[in-house]
């Protein structure tokens, strides 16, 4: 789905009255980031993927009528920035801009493109080019928009982007008026009245009080003060008259920020445990005052802490601030903070004998298994170092991206339900561990390529590989007796002991008993066996139902992770789930505002030396 971008930049517009249409040249983008609605990061739009026309029309505010096509622009990209060049039509609309830039009103140039494809996410640390300049990506980390398309441009009063400065240059020639400019200036007058009027008018009732409205209206009245000049004045009382935030502790409540309400929203949603690990008790404290506050008044709070003043309206305020980087960032903190502790709670047998691996993208990737190094070998006269070889010791693996999205309705955070963001994010990361533990017994109980056979010398098989002290022992033994090509030992310790459910009381037994009942009248012995491996209890190895080759009764050694029997990789050593936030225009067909959640991941079988299996059957 396409999604549309507005771009802020600077504009020179010249006005004159010597009969020439007027120039307007501006400064559309400087190739920098931007905050976009439906990203939590900034969005850099690179223009060499940008589809940009010869030319096309200027609009007002983006509205695609006749009546609002003021003019013609061509574009003109230089160093990774984009200007544009063009002439007014002589057309009721583009008149008005004219008069209004004689008044001294300063206007914007606001670009509309549309995004063809995903844009690009890029971690904190990655280096990328855009727009000709390198760039070391900050923190939190960037978007970059390979593929655009420039639909339109529009002259607006106020851009988007608050910190775009603006140059505007117009010029009026009093000696050469006629009486028709005269005439024309009269209506110009009353039009500014009218409209001043009407925007006081339009805010009585907002919480500013009725004499500083009245008190404004006269002054601007009397002394010519151009409407978007009074329209800011409006703005700044506006932010003065806005009411306080109950909820938030009086005095200095500069320590409120994205931290504060992140931490904030996960007590709420009872996960206090995880804000306390999560932010500590200094951040938890200062959170203390929006403990008891509702979603929509913790939306109020970050858009009071941020510095735009608050909407009054619900609609409008909670729209707001599912596009203000404070609750954004919040939201996806305290969603990343919740998944990443139900990932990392959940049970993870394997990381008890997988060597966890980093993948720098997702071609296959290779390793060597630790055991065919073999032996040093002495240093021959003249000081050749004899080289070792590698053939059939080299494994493959690669990772693969999971994901999900997860969503919280405009319904749910009016009714103040955090059931969506409490238990959601939880049972995702509890989806995501469960997803990896899948493919680790996926990929074991597939045993791929023949890893455990009889001719590797691990793998038991028959009655007497039934978990007991005897079997127990000999693929102790197998392990331990491996060795190289070159009949080198290479001394691989046992270190876990994996076992089915139906087989723990028995591996606990034989692994953590101090005494072993012998048969008849003979005394019970000490149990040579106790201690010899730590244990590994996993249910998918005997979910016939879900995963081939399952099995109640087989069971299996391992040596430690350094050993490499199993491998588990990540993309770039990211052990736990991306997330990332989408606000409340990221989807025009749904009302809510949503979470991504991806995992990129992969999992193969490593050294067969530092295993044993025994079928137990």
């Amino acid at each position: 789905m396409e999604s549309v971008i507005k771009l802020v930049g600077e504009v020179d517009l010249q006005a004159s009255a010597d009969g020439k249409p007027p120039k307007i040249s501006g400064l559309a983008y400087c190739g920098g980031g931007m905050r976009i609605p439906g990203y939590s990061l900034p969005v850099f739009v690179d223009l060499a993927g940008c589809v940009i026309p010869e030319s096309f029309p200027l609009l007002v505010d983006h509205a695609a009528t006749l009546d609002t096509v003021v003019g013609m622009a061509q574009p003109r990209v230089r160093d990774g920035q984009l200007f544009i060049e063009g002439t007014l039509a002589d057309n009721e609309a583009a008149q008005k801009i004219v008069k209004a830039v004689r008044e001294g009103v300063k206007f914007q140039l606001s670009i509309g493109a549309m995004i063809n494809e995903q844009p690009k996410h890029h971690s904190v640390g990655d280096v990328v080019t855009v727009n000709g300049r390198k760039l070391t990506v900050p923190s939190p980390g960037i978007y970059v928009a390979a593929s655009t398309r420039l639909r339109e441009v529009s002259i607006v009063v106020l851009g988007a982007d608050a910190g775009t400065s603006c140059t505007i240059s117009a010029k009026k020639d009093l000696s050469t008026m006629t009486a028709e400019n005269n005439v024309l200036d009269i209506q110009a007058e009353r039009t500014r009245i009218s409209e001043i009027n009407a925007t006081i008018d339009g805010l009585a009732g907002s919480g500013i009080p009725a004499d500083k409205l009245n008190m404004l209206r006269a002054t601007a009245t009397a002394e010519g003060t151009s409407v978007s000049d009074v329209r800011a004045e409006l703005l700044t009382m506006l932010r003065a008259s806005r009411p306080s935030v109950p909820f938030i502790a009086s005095g200095n409540t500069s320590h409120i920020g994205s931290p504060q309400i992140s931490a904030a929203i996960l007590v709420r949603a009872g996960l206090s445990n995880v804000a306390d690990k999560a932010y500590g008790p200094r951040v938890l404290e200062e959170s203390r005052s929006l403990h008891s506050a509702s979603m929509v008044d913790i939306c109020r709070a970050a858009l009071a802490t941020s510095g735009p003043f608050v909407p009054h309206d619900r609609n409008e305020m909670i729209r707001a601030a599912m596009s203000n980087v404070v609750m954004t960032t919040a939201l996806g903190d305290a969603a990343n903070k919740a998944l990443e502790t139900a990932y990392r709670e959940s049970n993870q047998s394997w990381r008890a004998f997988a060597a966890i691996r980093p993948a720098a993208d997702f071609k296959t990737q290779y390793a060597i298994r630790p055991s065919f190094i073999g032996s040093l070998a002495p240093l021959a006269k003249g000081g050749d170092i004899q080289h070792g070889t590698i053939e059939e010791s080299v494994f493959s693996w690669s990772v693969d991206t999971f994901a999900k999205m997860y969503s919280i309705t405009r319904k749910d955070l009016i009714n103040d339900d955090l059931s969506a963001f409490s238990e959601t994010p939880t049972v995702l990361g509890t989806a995501a561990a469960r997803k990896v533990a899948d493919l680790v017994y996926t990929t074991l109980l597939a045993n791929g390529g023949n890893f455990f056979a009889a001719g590797n010398n691990n793998l038991a098989t028959g009655a007497g590989s039934a978990l007991q002290a005897s079997s127990l022992g000999d693929a102790i033994a197998k392990m331990r007796k491996q060795r190289d090509a070159e009949g080198n030992d290479l001394s691989i310790a046992p270190r876990v002991l994996l076992v089915p459910p139906e087989l723990e009381v028995t591996a606990r037994q034989l692994l953590e008993s101090t005494d072993v009942n012998r048969t008849g009248d003979q005394a019970p012995r000490g149990n040579a066996l106790q201690g010899s491996a730590a244990l590994a209890v996993e249910s998918r190895l005997s979910n016939t139902g879900k995963f081939s080759n399952g099995s109640t009764t087989a069971w299996y050694l391992f040596g430690g992770p350094q050993d490499v029997p199993f491998v588990v990789g990540f993309l770039d050593g990211q052990e736990t789930p991306r997330v990332e936030f989408f606000g409340l225009d990221s989807d025009p067909s749904t009302l809510a505002v949503s979470w991504r959640v991806y995992h990129d991941f992969g999992a193969a079988l490593g050294d067969f030396r530092a295993a044993v299996k025994a079928n137990g059957a």
